[in-house]
């Protein structure tokens, strides 16, 4: 678990810890159940990239707690969206520096999946460069089910990691993975 907050403590999303010399660990924790994602903690997936590219790491693993990954947004955060133009352009915004701040990273991102993923922590776990997944873990992006396209991650990335058809069966579907 979880040893230190240093030098990322201001974080209310990521604790830090450094079990080996050049490993960086980002234990994703945002104390709710599922480690689900709110208005006030969904930004900082993004955020904390800039941190990780200035640290001494050599590798980056990013992990969940308790027994899941990372849930996606709670109803609270999700339901205003639909009439709220602002806040859906900044949730857009806070998920596009998500996905670049993975994706340029300086460091190797490890992600290590286990229990369920979705939303942002779906982007932020299948965007690493390496990608470990339990079996027991379930991958779900669930855009279709609230009638909306799946378009922060899944819709480039998806068929590049598993092959159009089962890309478009999972995505259109949202059966889970």
């Amino acid at each position: 678990m979880p040893m230190e907050r240093e030098p990322f403590a201001d974080s209310p999303v990521f604790t830090f810890d450094r079990p080996h010399r050049g490993l960086l660990r980002l234990w994703l924790d945002t104390g709710l159940p599922q480690n689900a994602v709110t208005h006030d903690n969904h930004s900082e997936l993004g955020r904390v990239w800039g941190a990780v590219a200035d640290d001494e790491a050599r590798v980056v693993l990013v992990r969940g707690v308790n027994g899941a990954f990372c849930g996606g947004g709670t109803a609270a955060f999700l339901g205003p969206l639909v009439d709220d133009h602002r806040a859906r352009m900044q949730v857009l915004d806070d998920m596009r520096a998500l996905i670049r701040g993975v994706t340029e990273c300086p460091k190797p991102v490890v992600s290590a999946i286990d229990g369920y993923c979705a939303g942002a922590g779906l982007a932020l776990g299948v965007m690493a460069d390496v990608s470990l997944v339990a079996r027991s873990a379930t991958l779900h992006d669930a855009h279709t089910i609230a009638g909306l396209v799946c378009g922060d991650h899944a819709a480039f990335a998806w068929p590049l990691l598993m092959g159009m058809a089962k890309a478009k069966y999972h995505l259109l579907t949202a059966t889970p993975l």
